[in-house]
């Protein structure tokens, strides 16, 4: 039983093709795994940075509502103040 050549050099031929494509799609695989490594890396980092912010943003909020309530109040005092004034200035004008 002789084998012919050309049929040995096909077989050959399809054998190193199916292995080279193999090569091939495991390291296109390791490159994609690699790109979206990649890319969840920065969307991470970016969601980190968003988050920090939120946070100062929050604080910054909460620092403008207590700065407003203590505006709050000393208006309040110079309401009451004001009136104390003017009663007393009527008091005099009266006299």
């Amino acid at each position: 039983m002789k084998i012919d050549i050309t049929v040995l050099v096909g077989f050959v031929a399809t054998v190193l093709s199916i292995w080279c494509i193999l090569v091939k799609w495991k390291k296109d695989g390791a490159k994609q795994e690699s790109l979206e490594t990649k890319e969840q890396t920065i969307l991470s980092t970016k969601l980190d940075y968003i988050s920090r912010n939120l946070d100062d943003i929050k604080v910054d909020l909460r620092t403008r509502a207590k700065e407003n309530a203590e505006l709050k109040e000393r208006l309040i005092k110079v309401e009451e103040s004001t009136k104390s004034a003017h009663k007393r200035l009527d008091e005099i004008e009266n006299k």
